[in-house]
């Protein structure tokens, strides 16, 4: 289990909507949830695009690549804002360059 950075203030990443860009702090959960999310690229330190957050799975540009997690996992994902608004990964014009699958 990750700890919780007591001086980044941190919020569920599931309190961001979509264009916001995030720095993941911490990851709250057990083992299980924690091993999925770092093979995931959900590491803290990293930082994450939201493609989309209004319903369903939010929609994560993370590490030049498109990643979907429920809200329930989002949930314990604690991250803190960053301030520029653009995926540093991917070209200002488009959040990230993969295509949505579908």
């Amino acid at each position: 289990m990750s700890e919780n950075n007591p001086h980044v203030p941190a919020e569920p990443l599931t309190s961001f909507r979509r264009g916001d860009r995030v720095r993941v702090v911490a990851i709250q959960g057990g083992r299980g949830i924690t091993h999925r999310l770092l093979a995931m690229g959900l590491i803290p330190g990293v930082e994450l695009y939201v493609l989309e957050s209004d319903r369903g799975p939010m929609t994560l540009c993370v590490q030049n690549s498109r990643v979907a997690i429920g809200r329930g996992i989002a949930s314990r994902i604690l991250v803190a804002a960053v301030a520029e608004n653009h995926c540093k990964d991917c070209p200002r014009e488009t959040p990230c360059p993969k295509p949505p699958r579908g």
